[in-house]
């Protein structure tokens, strides 16, 4: 799996995944205030997913969101 940010940084930005699929890494967010993401991609393959949080600024409720990794072609799959 490969991981990228647009601000901040994450380690390791490539990843083999355990058995169960799973990853571990450290993303540091960066110190500009606003939204930051996290993108992973599983080398090789149409799966993607993505982490979205808010740094700094007045939050009155929490906007982080989670993406599952999830597979594009799964849809077309299940329609058969």
């Amino acid at each position: 799996m490969n991981f990228k940010v647009k601000s901040g940084t994450v380690t390791p930005a490539r990843v083999v995944s355990d058995a169960k699929g799973r990853a571990s890494l450290t993303w540091k967010l960066g110190s500009t205030p606003g939204e930051q993401t996290l993108t992973g991609v599983v080398r090789g393959t149409d799966v993607t997913g993505e982490y979205v949080t808010q740094v700094g600024g007045a939050v009155r409720e929490p906007i982080a969101k989670q993406a599952s990794l999830k597979q594009a072609s799964l849809k077309s799959a299940s329609r058969q």
